[in-house]
């Protein structure tokens, strides 16, 4: 009984703790979860903050939240599953933690108003899935951190405003090949700086022919 007395205890310090930390004007959620499901009770706020608690976001956990503007995601989140925020059609900036090491396939589809992606110098993750941020047609530039060898097909298809993208990792493997069921990872007209070099993608060439 003292123990699980102790574990309480624990847990509602972790709680209130957490309360503390809650930025002005946003609503927190989450509280002494380590995974977020379907978010139901609070589909009306514009500004979410998840719980330090929480290290993966399931799939279509936010999807469809068309009224939030801005999202906190804790230092510590590790996994964001597919579609957890595709459609969030009022989602203007995310910024990734550093201990991030998945990003899911088509997460951020057609956040048509989301400007800005922030990821960490010291990032964790490897891959940026297929069709993550498909369709986020206020893009215009992205950086994208040296941690990063492979960007999958549709990635960043339909966005387009996406004049720059920065490479800084000169080894990451981006798709080129227009084909007729998968689309290249960048728009054609999108700009990609590697390295010292630079040069603009030429979606309609089979890598394979060059």
């Amino acid at each position: 009984r003292e123990k699980a007395a102790q574990k309480t205890n624990r847990v509602e310090k972790a709680k209130d703790e957490e309360l503390t930390n809650v930025k002005p004007g946003y609503v927190l959620i989450g509280q002494g979860l380590t995974e977020l499901g379907a978010f139901v009770e609070h589909q009306k706020a514009e500004n979410i903050q998840v719980a330090d608690s929480v290290i993966t976001i399931k799939s279509d956990a936010f999807r469809y939240c068309r009224r939030f503007k801005s999202i906190i995601l804790p230092s510590g989140l590790i996994s964001i599953e597919s579609h957890a925020f595709s459609n969030c059609s009022a989602l203007e900036k995310v910024v990734f933690p550093a201990s991030i090491n998945k990003i899911g396939s088509y997460t951020f589809q057609d956040c048509i108003s989301l400007r800005e992606l922030v990821f960490a110098k010291k990032s964790a993750f490897s891959m940026i899935e297929q069709g993550a941020f498909a369709g986020c047609k206020q893009l215009e530039s992205v950086v994208i951190p040296a941690s990063v060898n492979e960007i999958e097909y549709e990635a960043f298809w339909r966005c387009e405003k996406l004049k720059e993208v920065r490479l800084l990792n000169p080894q990451t493997n981006y798709h080129k090949y227009h084909g007729l069921l998968l689309k290249p990872s960048f728009p054609k007209h999108t700009k990609i700086n590697i390295g010292k070099t630079e040069h603009v993608e030429d979606n309609h060439k089979n890598p394979l022919h060059q």
